[in-house]
Parts: structure tokens; sequence; C-alpha cells
């Protein structure tokens, strides 16, 4: 059977009031939350939503999901109070949105590329995922704990809205998704293996 992920996404509704909301919090991390009729929603910033959405699309291929939708496309509406309001990567009046253009990003990133595994590196919060792109390694990668160096080889690196960042032999990886390519071919027997 395939699995499917129908509908996945973060609002960035403005967190500083919480519109037409029951409870608000802040939880441990200072990250604001509140519940409404009875779900939990969390709020990020237009970036978080960027760097969430487009590691959520390289985890589904990790598990083999075969059809992968973000939700929202557009905002539903304009109330920055309101979540569902500020769920799209585009905006209600139809501007695009940071995690617009790291979505556009990362699909040409890995447009005809087949998905290999996840490669360990020097720290275990590390994601790292490894392509194969006509015949060449190319990988994303991030670290959602932490900032975190590791030695990836000589890679030619991007960051997740496709700009380039240089030739690195050592990535310094955040929770922003980064794009690497000029990477060497043994990346793809360490994600087979």
């Amino acid at each position: 059977k395939d699995l499917l992920i129908t509908e996945i996404g973060w609002s960035t509704l403005t967190s500083d009031k919480i519109w037409n909301s029951d409870k608000y919090y802040t939880n441990m991390n200072g990250k604001p939350y509140f519940e409404k009729d009875g779900n939990t929603c969390f709020t990020v910033t237009d970036e978080e939503q960027a760097a969430k959405l487009v590691a959520a699309q390289v985890i589904a291929d990790y598990h083999g999901v075969s059809d992968y939708t973000s939700y929202d496309f557009r905002d539903d509406g304009k109330n920055p109070y309101e979540f569902e309001d500020n769920l799209g990567v585009v905006e209600y009046d139809g501007n695009v949105k940071p995690a617009y253009l790291a979505i556009k990003a990362l699909n040409q990133f890995v447009n005809g590329a087949v998905y290999c595994g996840r490669v360990k590196v020097d720290d275990l919060n590390s994601q790292v995922h490894v392509y194969n792109k006509n015949g060449k390694a190319v990988a994303v990668a991030w670290n959602e704990k932490k900032n975190a160096e590791v030695s990836l080889g000589d890679a030619a690196v991007k960051n997740m809205y496709g700009n380039d960042l240089g030739q690195m032999n050592k990535v310094t990886l955040s929770k922003e998704p980064v794009y690497l390519t000029n990477i060497s071919n043994d990346w793809l027997f360490k994600a087979s293996a």
C-alpha cells in the first residue's frame, strides 16, 4: 500500500496575540502555542515554516511516502491572528512567502533524483539525506536541535532558497536545510548501507 501525506503545514500567524483562542501558552523552549477547540496549535516564523516544510518533504522521502502535499498553498484570509489564515506558502493577496521559495528550490534540487537514504555524520542530530541525481550524489542536510559543524568533504553548498554559499569542506548545519552538490559518489553507497 502507498503511504500518503495529504495535509502538513505550519501557521505563521502573529504570535504576540492569538485571536479567538481558548488558551495561549509558551512552551519550555519559548515557542508560542495555543489551544482552540481542543487542538494544540503551534505557530512559527516565515523562515521556520520554510525550513520545516522542506525538512518534512525530505523526511517523507526517507519514509517512502509516495504522495506529499503541503497545506495550504494560499493563506485563507488576511487576519494575522487567525491560525487558518496563515498556513499558506503564498499570502492571501498572492505575494510569496519564504516557504514558497524554499519548496521551489527543493523541488528543483531533487527533480529527477532518486532518494537513497540518510547518512550518519559527526553530529548524531544532523540529518543528511542523499539522492542520486543523474548518477551523481546530492544531499539535503540540516540539524533540528542546534548548530553543528560537520565534515562532508568538498561540497558546493546552497541555502534552502537555492542561493550559492560556496565550496566548503565543513558545513555548519542549522534548522535551515542546505543543498550539497559536487560531493563524492561514495555518499550513494553510505546512504544505501
